[in-house]
């Protein structure tokens, strides 16, 4: 019982990084009034599949089909760095 309690536990620290990494890459790219727009508001990773939902995928602005064309490649290039991600969803996890 304590090695899936191990396990269970270096998934989720995984993923907290993953998240924390994901998040500060959107910032960097966003200025000032617009940092919002960078935060991770739901992260989820299934079977090598991760879903990722930022702010701006909820509160868009004129041009931030731009934003979103400059700041999603980095944050997927940056996520498939981690074994555990084969693949980079922007959308919440269908139940």
């Amino acid at each position: 019982m304590a090695f899936l309690i191990t396990l269970t536990h270096q998934v989720l620290v995984q993923e907290v990084e993953a998240k924390a990494l994901a998040q500060r890459v959107a910032q960097t790219m966003l200025t000032d009034g617009f940092v919002v727009a960078g935060e991770v508001s739901d992260f989820n990773i299934d079977n090598g599949t991760t879903y990722i939902v930022l702010g701006m995928d909820e509160d868009g602005w004129a041009g931030v089909s731009v934003a979103m064309a400059e700041i999603r490649p980095l944050v997927v290039l940056n996520l498939l760095q981690y074994s555990e991600i084969n693949k980079v969803h922007f959308g919440r996890k269908s139940e």
